[in-house]
């Protein structure tokens, strides 16, 4: 398992430790990992060459409470980027790799 495999399963379990995945849906490439890693479609290769790692935030509305998302992967040593421009958070533990979370409305979704 490389780098940014490591740092994925890393995010998966933090999301998983804190009641939040089934609230998220992973997007983009790395969904191609999972096919692999699962071995979903027999033989099923991945073309993983990304850097990041999206999830679209399934229902802003749910859960009703909010998430104190920046909080939760600060205290696991995630570094926070935003970009102040297009309301973009993005999310760090290593060079290696970047997470996002995207939604019709980020403020509402991440404080």
């Amino acid at each position: 398992m490389n780098k940014k495999e490591e740092l994925f399963w890393d995010i998966i379990e933090i999301l998983f430790k804190n009641n939040i995945l089934g609230y998220i849906i992973l997007i983009g490439s790395w969904v191609e990992y999972i096919y692999e890693a699962a071995n979903y479609f027999q033989g099923f290769e991945a073309n993983l060459k990304t850097k990041d790692v999206d999830f679209l935030i399934k229902n802003i509305s749910k859960p009703r409470e909010r998430i104190k998302l920046v909080e939760i992967l600060e205290n696991e040593d995630y570094l926070l980027d935003i970009d102040y421009l297009s309301g973009v958070y993005k999310f760090y533990k290593d060079r290696n790799l970047e997470v996002e979370f995207i939604a019709r409305d980020r403020t509402y979704c991440i404080k």
